[in-house]
């Protein structure tokens, strides 16, 4: 079989990129990627480790269990999320929007504790965490129903993009927190466990820039495709 090979320009790319970020379902699929993704990238690429041990007081092997039950969560919901979505198609930002509210609860759970949370405590707060992998997953469901197949990569792609651009900027904000509140003498060391806190209260910040932009991008879907489409 014969392989035909085409060059594609950057004119030819950026025609396409600009087509699919027209369609409103494109710009729902980025937002809900970066408001339900962000958590868990954030837990389990940069922070989980440092606030297990110096927050939550745990040594390494407590803390490598938590992050094994992390994985495993997200391996059991993945199972489920496909068939949730298609169950409720018509209400797929408002099944976001309440994947957003548990992980959410997950983190607020633990930092809202009195002192160091109990064991059961964590491992519960952590499996709501991991529910940001698997749910991530939506975005994508939902801009293949609003793109045509030959856009389908390129909208995929770009949906993509939201969680990682959400998780930089929460790994930005927790560890500059972290760091004014050392400089400043607030917190005697840099990973104090106190000083936590309020360095990961500030993801809410990005947060809820991705909620107010679901609900934004789901009433422009909803205008363009009908109010029974997402």
């Amino acid at each position: 079989m014969n392989v035909l090979n085409k060059s594609i320009s950057f004119s030819t790319v950026g025609a396409t990129v600009k087509e699919s970020l027209r369609e409103p379902g494109t710009q729902l699929g980025f937002w809900v990627h970066f408001a339900v993704q962000f958590v868990g990238n954030t837990f389990a690429l940069m922070w989980a480790y440092p606030y297990l041990q110096n927050a939550q007081g745990m040594d390494a092997t407590q803390a490598s269990a938590v992050m094994t039950t992390f994985v495993v969560v997200n391996v059991m919901v993945s199972l489920g999320v496909g068939k949730l979505s298609a169950v409720f198609a018509k209400h797929r930002s408002a099944l976001a929007l309440c994947f957003c509210g548990v992980i959410y609860c997950g983190w607020a759970l633990m930092l809202l504790w009195p002192g160091e949370a109990p064991t059961p405590v964590v491992f519960i707060a952590v499996g709501m965490l991991a529910l940001s992998y698997p749910a991530s997953m939506l975005a994508f469901d939902i801009v293949r129903s609003f793109n045509p197949p030959r856009l389908g990569g390129t909208a995929t792609g770009l949906a993509n993009v939201g969680g990682f651009v959400a998780s930089l900027a929460a790994i930005y904000v927790t560890g500059l927190v972290l760091d004014l509140q050392f400089a400043a003498g607030v917190s005697p060391t840099l990973y104090d466990a106190e000083a936590f806190r309020p360095a990961i209260a500030a993801q809410a910040l990005v947060a809820a820039i991705g909620i107010i932009a679901v609900l934004i991008c789901t009433k422009k879907v909803r205008k363009a495709h009908g109010p029974h489409s997402i």
